[in-house]
């Protein structure tokens, strides 16, 4: 856990221009590139194009969220599933939001 805070405070860092080299704000250099402009894939609509941006992001990000099945593992092998599940599934739900969305934000 204190790697993962140091790499996100680094991250913040870095991002805000406090790296020596550089010392520029990264942090909306690449908004406009693909697949965010309205150009993606040459496709000429622009409301496609910016829907096939999108959905292009969200299938990459949605293999991060690949550990929420642990629940139906440990419900197939639990001794007691009713209160497995309900411990494991608000284990899952912790997870998933204090290292994913927290470490986004």
């Amino acid at each position: 856990m204190l790697a993962l805070i140091g790499l996100v405070i680094f991250g913040l860092i870095a991002d805000l221009g406090g790296v020596p080299t550089h010392r520029e704000f990264i942090g909306g250099r690449y908004w406009r590139t693909e697949p965010f402009n309205d150009n993606f894939m040459g496709v000429t609509p622009v409301s496609k194009s910016r829907f096939l941006g999108f959905w292009a992001c969200l299938t990459r990000a949605a293999f991060s969220f690949g550990g929420v099945e642990a629940v139906a593992v440990i419900a197939g092998e639990a001794h007691n599933p009713r209160k497995s599940i309900r411990i494991a599934t608000r284990a899952v739900f912790v997870r998933v939001v204090g290292i994913y969305v927290l470490t986004m934000l």
